[in-house]
């Protein structure tokens, strides 16, 4: 029977694929850097929501356009 020490990136059990998490930086910087993410996904969703609504609006314009000029 053989003993291994432990090895620093291993989790016992697991081989060499698992490793465990890193050390995240200071617990504020990470969690300011999760809401300035969650503030720009918001804004971008809200940006491509106007911009969908925008385009539909178009549609409808080029439609109604389309129609007067079969007519």
């Amino acid at each position: 029977m053989e003993v291994y020490k432990q090895k620093s990136g291993y989790v016992k059990g697991l081989g060499p694929g698992a490793r465990p998490p890193k050390k995240c930086r200071a617990e504020g910087e990470s969690n300011e850097a999760r809401v300035s993410l969650s503030s720009e996904i918001q804004k971008l969703k809200n940006d491509a929501a106007a911009r969908e609504a925008s385009l539909a609006s178009e549609i409808e314009t080029l439609k109604a356009s389309n129609e007067e000029l079969k007519n």
